[in-house]
């Protein structure tokens, strides 16, 4: 794409904004022929999806960026969980209306390269994120004064947009060397990855692939893998209780002190202090405006006092207490008087006992959290959209889709939009349904609840700012590839640490169950597909949800060789009729949607020969029950797919 002639084109047209949409669809909510009314810029701001324009398919991820022209058939298939995009409709037309209709439609024409699709990744996505997010919410004031600001906020759009690709080092996005490269990357980071190894995986030479990383990545490939590397291991510093010899051990560094200099070096810190301060490492990758510490854009110093005074630390050895005193208050005299009265009973009394010294340190933080409150004790939690003050201990709790996180822990949330509700195994009970995206906030407030739990998608329905005048709000990432992480993470927001664990425990002694029980009739050689075919396309899945978790990850069973390459460790999703057989495993897990009924029957007969059709080892399951991957519906899950193969396999 010629950048420099699309910003000549732009600045001889003059533009008229249509419309500006947001829209959250989950996986299974396919939007299907959209035959779009006018131009679009499709930009996505959490999560993934195929998407196909006319001829043109693409694999677009958050911060992505498309756009096409008016007439353009558009389908949209979410990849994980829920897609989150925004939509921003508008016309271009030539701005000389003086001269004849003949000259004008030849004058427009020279406009024609405004309606090309093009897919691109801009390297400072936040830049871009500020501009629609501005753009949406002033568009939907819908006064007058209010559509001159939209115009404007438009064209400021327009010019960091081309700014961006105009300056970038990779032009938009990555080669499909790269992309393979990076792909494989991700998936093996954990191993010894050479040099000589990811070239020959590439079919190049190791100077041109260094080449080509620098030229399109703006880093060495060695650079980049530590930089993966070392984020893992700051989310594991902060979200579970392994030793740093163990985090280095399973983020690729066997040698621990190796290891600790390389963090030190990248952060400016230990990995120890790094932990220490407590600093919330999704706050700095996950928000839009901060640019990920693995990004394709090197990263600058990370600064671990952004916004916060200096946290004050009160530490023993076994475990620490921390008065968190942001620059929005200040601590009151009484709570002053607290710390002192504690330091000298403290001392007054060393000889009290480690355990007694413990409760006194804990009474006053309670107190401290609890001063000018009065009613409930408080704790202060970072998440993506900064950090909030929520009950140590909530009682009314709204979330819009993790229903079976909360549900496993003891909390049944009093309100979530419908999608959990309908899908998979949650039962109702007294949970009210507030409906579809967007959220009814007034119906959301009429619930009382005391804290809202809303992901990064159903955030931008109504914005955080209004969720959060309802009741204290937290915005937390819309899909984990860890259940365990994801469980502790939810046991830290609700003060349920102790079920969490509980939870995770019985659940590993299910697994462990039926991983024996399978064992005993699968050999290891045995390969597994999943398969899902909806009226007009036809799916692989990997190991995410559709049972792909509980097949290869919970029972450790084997996926078959080009699902493994393509699927697992590649971006193939979407696949043809044709090509089925290829993918197409000793066993095949089968997920007809509804109204797939024909199109199953009229392709049967091209996977006829396939070894799972051969030795009648498919399996069916229902596609609405195992769009989840909630606790509660893994439960379920891996019930259902154990039995199915036993069964077909005494």
């Amino acid at each position: 794409m010629n950048w420099n002639e699309q910003i000549k084109l732009w600045n001889r047209a003059t533009v008229r904004i249509l419309d500006i949409r947001h829209h959250v669809i989950c996986d299974g909510q396919d939007l299907c022929n959209y035959k779009l009314p006018a131009n679009v810029f499709l930009f996505v701001s959490s999560g993934n999806a195929f998407v196909r324009i006319d001829e043109h398919k693409c694999y677009v991820k958050q911060h992505h960026l498309v756009h096409t022209g008016k007439g353009s058939e558009m389908d949209i298939m979410p990849a994980r969980n829920a897609f989150s995009y925004y939509l921003i409709y508008f016309k271009v037309s030539n701005p000389d209306v003086t001269v004849s209709p003949f000259a004008k439609q030849s004058a427009n024409q020279l406009l024609e390269p405004l309606h090309l699709f093009y897919h691109v990744v801009p390297q400072e996505p936040g830049v871009l994120y500020n501009h629609i997010r501005g753009l949406y919410e002033e568009w939907g004031k819908c006064d007058e004064l209010s559509k001159i600001r939209t115009k404007s906020l438009f064209y400021e759009f327009i010019y960091e947009l081309f700014n961006l690709l105009q300056n970038s080092t990779d032009k938009g996005r990555p080669s499909k060397l790269i992309t393979n490269a990076l792909n494989y990357i991700h998936k093996n980071y954990k191993e010894v990855i050479t040099m000589e190894q990811l070239a020959d995986l590439l079919g190049c030479s190791v100077s041109y692939m260094h080449r080509l990383f620098k030229a399109e990545i703006g880093k060495s490939p060695n650079d980049y893998i530590m930089g993966i590397r070392l984020e893992q291991a700051s989310q594991l510093l902060l979200t579970s209780q392994l030793s740093v010899g163990e985090i280095a051990l399973s983020t690729g560094y066997p040698d621990m002190y190796y290891f600790s200099r390389l963090f030190k070096k990248h952060f400016g810190v230990s990995p120890l202090h790094f932990r220490e301060r407590r600093i919330d490492h999704q706050g700095l990758h996950l928000n839009p405006s901060k640019s990920s510490l693995f990004s394709i854009v090197p990263t600058s110093s990370l600064s671990y006092n952004e916004g916060t005074k200096e946290i004050e630390n009160l530490s023993q050895s076994e475990g620490e207490i921390q008065l968190f005193i942001t620059n929005r208050t200040k601590p009151t005299l009484t709570s002053l008087l607290l710390v002192c009265l504690s330091i000298f009973i403290s001392g007054c009394q060393a000889d009290s006992g480690k355990a007694s010294s413990e409760n006194e340190r804990n009474n006053l933080v309670t107190a401290v959290s609890s001063e000018g409150k009065g009613t409930s004790e408080t704790k202060t939690y970072k998440h993506i959209d900064g950090e909030t003050e929520i009950p140590l201990e909530p009682k009314r709790v709204f979330t819009d889709v993790k229903v079976g996180q909360l549900m496993a822990l003891g909390v049944e949330p009093v309100g979530s939009s419908s999608y959990p509700l309908q899908t998979g195994f949650i039962a109702e009970n007294d949970i009210e349904d507030v409906g579809i995206f967007p959220l009814n906030l007034e119906k959301v407030a009429s619930l009382e609840p005391d804290l809202i739990i809303l992901t990064e998608a159903w955030r931008d329905g109504g914005g955080y700012e209004a969720f959060s005048k309802i009741a204290p709000t937290i915005v937390i990432p819309n899909h984990s590839d860890s259940l365990t992480d994801e469980l502790h993470m939810f046991g830290d927001i609700l003060g349920k640490e102790e079920e969490s664990e509980r939870w995770l425990a019985e659940f590993q002694k299910k697994v462990d169950v039926a991983k024996e029980k399978v064992k005993a009739v699968i050999s290891e050689e045995e390969t597994f597909t999943i398969l899902n075919v909806r009226p007009e396309n036809f799916f692989i899945y990997d190991d995410v949800n559709m049972g792909g978790n509980i097949i290869y990850k919970y029972l450790g069973l084997t996926p078959q060789e080009k699902v493994q390459a393509d699927v697992l460790n590649g971006e193939v999703w979407e696949v043809s009729a044709e090509v089925i057989p290829e993918y197409i495993g000793d066993h095949l897990l089968l997920a007809n949607n509804k109204g797939a009924e024909e199109t199953f029957k009229e392709n049967k007969k091209l996977w006829a020969n396939t070894a799972a059709f051969q030795n009648d080892t498919v399996y069916e399951i229902d596609f609405d029950q195992f769009l989840l991957n909630d606790p509660i519906s893994v439960l379920h899950q891996l019930d259902i797919i154990t039995e199915l193969i036993l069964e077909n396999n005494r």
